[in-house]
């Protein structure tokens, strides 16, 4: 009798992990989804580890000014940013880089500095530009698809001022119409992106804004505008309590 039973637990598990393995054969894999974000951050490794570069052991300010003076701002140079936006972005690098080899930011304000320079969405601006542009060109879009495209990228770069943006989330906002140089990790726009995938773009764009709850409007700033905010913000460290 105990063997029967025993027979009949062996059974009925056998059955029950049958039943689980047909499950797991139905549901759709992560794999694709986090596959994607891995590689994205892995693209960008090259920008994203410039501004840590200074915390390796040694002198933090001398490190973090050949940081950005070898690596991010030869980067900058190359990248798809608007040439007005492009050269005062390198300008304002180059004064944090002066400061660093004069010793005039402290420690905390290096911390802070890498914090947002760290894989900085906004050195891939030129990538939503140039999605601008396509909107714009699109003859199969309403004026009003294109109007309500136009304020909610002047919301995500609000998002970005914010700090509520990240490089993978701008990448997956555009991966619909962009690529990606795998050895850069520049982002730049596909040629001839269908109308379908541009409203994708602007549907993932809108759901990061509302995401991040910020508010609607026209931004009254541009791209080194918010560069500089960014900057400035990084560098103002709260008194001691």
């Amino acid at each position: 009798m105990v063997q029967a039973t025993g027979n009949a637990v062996s059974q009925e598990n056998d059955s029950q992990n049958s039943d689980i393995r047909k499950e797991d054969e139905g549901e759709p894999s992560l794999g694709p989804a986090c596959a994607f974000f891995f590689l994205a951050a892995c693209a960008f490794g090259s920008v994203a580890l410039i501004a840590t570069a200074w915390y390796i052991s040694g002198n933090q300010a001398e490190r973090a000014s050949a940081a950005l003076r070898s690596q991010l701002i030869p980067w900058v140079e190359i990248s798809t940013l608007a040439p007005i936006d492009k050269a005062q972005i390198i300008e304002r690098l180059n004064e944090l880089v002066a400061d660093m080899d004069a010793e005039r930011l402290n420690e905390r304000q290096l911390s802070r500095l890498n914090f947002r320079l760290s894989g900085a969405p906004i050195f891939q601006w030129g990538v939503v530009e140039q999605i601008i542009a396509a909107v714009n060109q699109n003859s199969e879009l309403s004026s009003k698809e294109k109007e309500d495209f136009g304020l909610e990228t002047d919301r995500l770069l609000r998002t970005v001022q914010n700090g509520r943006l990240s490089m993978e989330q701008l990448q997956f906002a555009t991966q619909s119409v962009a690529q990606q140089e795998v050895k850069t990790g520049r982002l730049s726009l596909r040629e001839n992106p269908s109308t379908k995938e541009l409203q994708e773009c602007s549907r993932r764009i809108t759901s990061l804004n509302d995401e991040a709850k910020t508010v609607k409007g026209s931004m009254d700033k541009s791209v080194s505008q918010v560069f500089r905010a960014i900057m400035e913000e990084a560098l103002e460290v709260p008194p001691d309590r």
